[in-house]
């Protein structure tokens, strides 16, 4: 979602199936802001099935795990669409499911 977070992206991942977002700093940073962001822009992509938590962790930024984590936490949305974005879509885009 580098760019363009909540309108192009989340349009072209409304129309075309292929497409899949993730949550990291961008994401991260607007939901701080505006904590309805995450169930709209699931409501805009008309699918919670595309939407893939994303960490921006490695050894030197640890922090960024909760920094992205916690805004996914805080999503006033469904117990089963929070699991498909902590990972669940990614497990069946890996065909591990």
């Amino acid at each position: 979602m580098y760019g363009k977070p909540f309108w192009t992206d989340t349009y072209n991942a409304s129309r075309h199936p292929i497409v899949n977002l993730d949550t990291t700093i961008t994401f991260s940073k607007f939901a701080r802001l505006i904590p309805a962001i995450g169930p709209e822009m699931l409501d805009w992509m008309r699918t919670d099935e595309r939407l893939l938590y994303g960490s921006d962790a490695f050894p030197e930024h640890t922090a960024y795990l909760s920094y992205n984590l916690d805004p996914i936490l805080a999503m006033d949305v469904p117990e089963e669409t929070r699991a498909k974005v902590l990972g669940g879509n990614a497990a069946r885009l890996l065909k591990l499911d």
